[in-house]
């Protein structure tokens, strides 16, 4: 029996060893997937979330630039859309689900901003161009139709005014041309171009201020140009107008949808930084 039991002690002890030789090799994994996860984890801040975050607050700047000028930029739209990088496939794997979500949602809210903001610049063009030539067409009675052509500028502060909904200067200054049709048929097409430029202008301001008299015109078109841009400048109803058209355009909504998204996906950003740091 006292035989029976010293190996039942040798046992225990083999037994002992072996699970203490488990317990300290489950610790010690742990441990190293721990130290292997904190390591990932600093690797992804630095590489993945701290440059997001930092894409995202400079984007969120830009945002509160534009706001706070009341403006939109040609290249605007491109600023915006520098945090949709982390949504490729090598980036995208080391953001949580919520992050990924919203990242989403704000590229479909860009999308839809960009197309919607496009088709209410086209609208209010035309919108526009046909208050301009309704008004002009009573100008010269013997013309059958008028054409109006506006300058470079006209669609940032067109988009500009859509997006602020704020009446802040006329588009009779976009004016660079307004053309007078006497004759639409191709083969006895017959117009007259009044070329609204700069000198032009300068010249109708210099003898609306007293500066030059009107017979101070190098030419009679120049007169005629001057007269023309007196009756346009007459034109008094074009804000009222101006803001009729827009009254019911939506892309100003979608840009506040778009800022509060962002706003969204920063505090997030910050709130995971918080958490490995």
């Amino acid at each position: 029996m006292e035989l029976v039991y010293k190996h039942f002690d040798k046992i225990l002890n083999i037994v002992a060893v072996i699970i203490g030789g488990i317990i300290s090799f489950v610790a010690t994994t742990r441990i190293e997937e721990k130290k292997y996860k904190r390591q990932q984890q600093k690797e992804n801040l630095n590489n993945i979330l701290i440059p997001f975050c930092t894409s995202v607050e400079d984007t969120v700047e830009k945002f509160e630039k534009n706001e706070e000028r009341q403006i939109y930029l040609k290249n605007s739209l491109e600023e915006w859309k520098l945090p949709l990088e982390y949504l490729i496939a090598s980036k995208r794997v080391f953001l949580t689900k919520q992050l990924k979500k919203l990242l989403a949602e704000y590229e479909d809210l860009l999308k839809k901003f960009e197309d919607n903001l496009e088709k209410e610049y086209k609208d209010f063009l035309t919108k526009y161009k046909e208050y301009i030539v309704n008004k002009v067409i009573d100008y010269n009675s013997s013309s059958m139709n008028v054409f109006i052509g506006l300058d470079g500028k006209t669609e940032f502060m067109i988009k500009t005014l859509v997006l602020y909904k704020n009446y802040k200067f006329s588009f009779k200054d976009n004016i660079d041309e307004i053309e007078f049709v006497y004759n639409d048929d191709p083969e006895n097409y017959r117009n007259f171009i009044f070329n609204l430029s700069n000198s032009n202008r300068e010249f109708y301001g210099a003898v609306s201020c007293g500066v030059s008299d009107i017979n101070d015109a190098e030419d009679d078109i120049e007169k005629e140009t001057y007269y023309l841009l007196d009756y346009l400048y007459g034109i008094k109803d074009e804000k009222e107008v101006v803001m009729e058209i827009i009254k019911n355009y939506s892309s100003d909504k979608l840009l506040n949808e778009i800022k509060e998204v962002l706003a969204k996906i920063m505090k997030i950003s910050l709130k995971e930084i918080d958490n490995i740091a």
